[in-house]
Parts: C-alpha cells; structure tokens; sequence
C-alpha cells in the first residue's frame, strides 16, 4: 500500500512537473530579473548623455575653429617667455586651453596642436592643468634644458618627481 501511494504522489508530480514546463506559472521577479531591469535604462540613458557631451563639444569646436593654432613647441616657448598662465579646457583632435595673462587680466582661447610622440608633460598637462591653472617652468636635466608645467598652487620646488624621467 504504501508503495502503491507513492507512485501515485509521484505520477501527479511528474504531470504537475511538464504542466509548469510548457505553461509556466507567472511568478514575481527574481532579484537579479528586477536588477537587470533597473540597469537596463541607466545603459541607455548614459548613451544619451554621450551622444549629447560629444555633440556639445562638436559645436564648441565649430566655435572655436577661428582660434590661434600653435604646435605644443610653440606653445610652450610662448608661454614661458611671456610668463603667460594657461587652464586645459578640453582635448579632441588639439588641446584647447584657455590661456590669460595675469598682468592685464586679458584671456584667449588657443588651439594646441597634438605631437605626434607623447610623453610626459602632456600626461602632467592633463592630470594638472585641467584643474588648476598652470605655467611654464625651465629645468636643466644632464640632457640640457626642458621646458615643464606647473600648477600656479604648486608651492614645492622647481624639482617635480614627475620629472624624473628627463635626468
């Protein structure tokens, strides 16, 4: 009898079993169900925020395309022998900085064109001077003179550990 009992209960749960198989019940949503939901928009929506950044800076190039172009060469010679102080405003295909002459109190805008070799100062250029204003520094390294960037708040030494490179 009871074996008799058994195949019965498991009979009923193995046709209960392909009823929940082919039409499942409905059911509440699982945690991870609910997150992936919740992500899903914030995906999207960050997407949207690009689109739009990346736009915004398209018209400040179509603004700023009759800006002064200099190659970061030029640019750093300019503005260590006026005594200029610059602010990184953003890069795309040049470096856009806003340049200003604390003296006069007069500004500009100017176009920095890209190295085709990198290095280090554009690493401290974008690291620093995109927060803070900065100026042109002299340093004699054995392998000669090299112009650097400094933030105007820097209160250490011409001796930057960033530099280390050059000696």
């Amino acid at each position: 009898m009871k074996v008799n009992q058994a195949q019965k209960i498991n009979q009923t749960n193995q046709g209960q079993g392909m009823e929940n198989f082919i039409n499942p019940p409905s059911r509440p949503k699982t945690l991870s169900e609910e997150a992936e939901s919740k992500q899903m928009p914030k995906v999207e929506s960050s997407k949207n925020v690009v689109n739009d950044v990346e736009e915004k800076i398209k018209e400040l190039e179509k603004i700023l395309v009759n800006t002064k172009e200099l190659d970061l060469t030029t640019f750093s010679e300019l503005m260590f022998r006026k005594q200029l102080q610059f602010k990184l405003m953003f890069v795309r295909t040049k470096i856009y900085t806003l340049v200003r002459d604390s003296a006069t109190n007069k500004s500009t805008v100017v176009a920095v064109n890209l190295p085709r070799w990198g290095g280090s100062s554009l690493r401290y250029m974008a690291a620093i001077c995109s927060e803070n204003w900065c100026v042109v520094t002299e340093k004699s390294t054995s392998k000669g003179r090299v112009l650097t960037y400094k933030s105007v708040l820097d209160t250490e030494s011409d001796n930057h550990s960033i530099d280390d490179i050059f000696d």
